[in-house]
């Protein structure tokens, strides 16, 4: 059986060079930053007559995870529950995913501020409020302000595609007032 010799009489002064060769580890507690419970992608045409819309924006959000926009939704809503906030809109049943989405998210309604807020924290953005008319709040009545059904510029689309540039939906399509796209003059 082999004798146990303590290590400094067994190595000597080896002891005192390793110590000089390891460092110290820092053994404070590091601060990690937030997550973000969907990936933060950068709002498009903040700042143009072009600027996407909230609604576009969560559709890009679920393309972007590649979930159906139900699930994210869904997510969102737990999201906000979870935090305190509250409901951010009534949850509906509905075949088609994108009347999950009211043009009204876009607008100048306090369910608009709720999902600002709720996908702001779960983004860890803090602009999202640019894709809305929220900072027309105080300018802009609510009624008739949205269409009913979806439009588009083709050409615009077809524009984007063919440049392989991010496909979306900018908010002025959703106004009910909006006529002519401002970039191709094309008539909705």
């Amino acid at each position: 059986m082999a004798s146990v010799v303590p290590c400094a009489t067994a190595l000597g002064g080896v002891r005192s060079s390793v110590a000089s060769i390891i460092e110290p580890w820092d053994l404070t507690t590091l601060v990690v930053p937030p997550r973000a419970r969907f990936y933060p992608l950068e709002p498009i045409g903040v700042g143009t007559p072009l600027v996407e819309g909230l609604t576009g924006y969560l559709l890009r959000l679920a393309e972007a995870h590649a979930v159906p926009v139900r699930a994210l939704t869904d997510e969102l809503h737990r999201c906000a529950a979870a935090a305190g906030g509250g409901p951010i809109g009534p949850k509906r049943d509905c075949a088609r995913p994108y009347r999950l989405l009211s043009y009204s998210v876009n607008g100048v309604e306090e369910s608009a501020i709720r999902w600002v807020h709720a996908l702001n924290a779960a983004t860890l953005r803090d602009d999202l409020m640019h894709v809305t008319l929220l900072a027309f709040k105080d300018f802009l009545c609510r009624l008739s302000l949205f269409r009913r059904f979806r439009t588009w510029c083709p050409v615009c689309l077809e524009e984007w595609r063919a440049s392989g540039a991010s496909v979306y939906e900018p908010l002025l399509w959703s106004l009910r007032v909006a006529s002519v796209c401002p970039a191709t003059d094309s008539r909705s």
